[in-house]
């Protein structure tokens, strides 16, 4: 009687630890199937390293003058800031119907290089325009600094400044 309690004992604990091993590696493989982004904006990829297999949820401003739609495909490339630093981001799909220079966005993907993580292959593209993306991007400029305008043409002014020095310099 004693033996075939045991036999019992032993079959419910191989049957218990068989289950459990299974549900440890269902878990596993569900959180390597699904990438669990980190959200970010383009300065964060100054100061850190990144792998090229982990997503990234990068909020920021769509420089205007950036946006470029390849003809014939759904394949176009923008350049997204924070008013730190910018990066490149390249999108195949649909994007939403608000999507335009100068709104705030946010890119789901990849970096390309992750010794010089400035490119973005994006998966997926979100605008909203319920928040304030002065004050998401951790910015005082409503208190009668600047507005985002401003700093857009700044940004654009010194863009420009830079890409005029470049010429001048190849003509001598």
């Amino acid at each position: 009687m004693k033996a075939i309690f045991n036999k019992r004992i032993v079959a419910f604990r191989i049957l218990f630890y068989s289950s459990f091993v299974l549900i440890i590696f269902s878990v596993m493989r569900y959180s390597n199937a699904t990438n669990f982004a980190k959200n970010v904006t383009p300065v964060f990829f100054l100061n850190n390293e990144c792998s090229e297999n982990f997503f990234f949820n990068v909020a920021g401003v769509v420089k205007p003058g950036t946006i470029q739609i390849i003809k014939g495909t759904d394949e176009m490339s923008f350049v997204i800031t924070d008013y730190e630093h910018q990066m490149s981001v390249y999108y195949k799909g649909q994007v939403p119907n608000n999507f335009l220079e100068g709104n705030t966005v946010i890119a789901t993907g990849s970096v390309t290089n992750s010794k010089k993580p400035d490119i973005l292959m994006c998966s997926k593209i979100q605008t909203d325009h319920s928040y304030n993306s002065d004050q998401w991007l951790n910015r005082k400029l409503s208190k009668g600094e600047r507005n985002r305008e401003d700093i857009i043409s700044d940004m654009m002014k010194r863009e420009k400044k830079k890409n005029n020095a470049g010429d001048y310099s190849k003509m001598s």
